[in-house]
């Protein structure tokens, strides 16, 4: 019979060993919407726009909920376009910079 501890450690090491192959694929997936998002005409779930501006969903949600930035819904879905988010993202640059002098 093997030792409890020693059945312990191999499914640690299993466990640690599917969780590096997970982070390796969430990185690849990151870099594949990162290289897709650089097309104007990209469309972005919340999910991804999140992603893309490096920020949670819920922050995502506010903006749009403020009107921040503009999106179009299909059922309970909400999508934002790459372009017109670049757009709100530098007019709000621009803003926050002309009111700081």
């Amino acid at each position: 019979m093997d030792n409890p501890f020693s059945i312990i450690d191999q499914r640690l090491e299993t466990i640690e060993k599917c969780l590096k192959d997970l982070l390796s694929i969430k990185e690849d997936l990151q870099q594949v919407v990162f290289n897709k998002a650089q097309e104007e005409d990209f469309t972005f779930t919340a999910e991804a726009l999140a992603g893309y501006l490096n920020c949670s969903k819920s922050t995502v949600l506010r903006y749009k909920r403020d009107g921040v930035f503009p999106f179009y819904q299909a059922g309970r879905s909400f999508y934002f376009k790459k372009q017109e988010i670049d757009q709100a993202l530098s007019s709000t640059k621009k803003k926050k910079a002309a009111g700081q002098f």
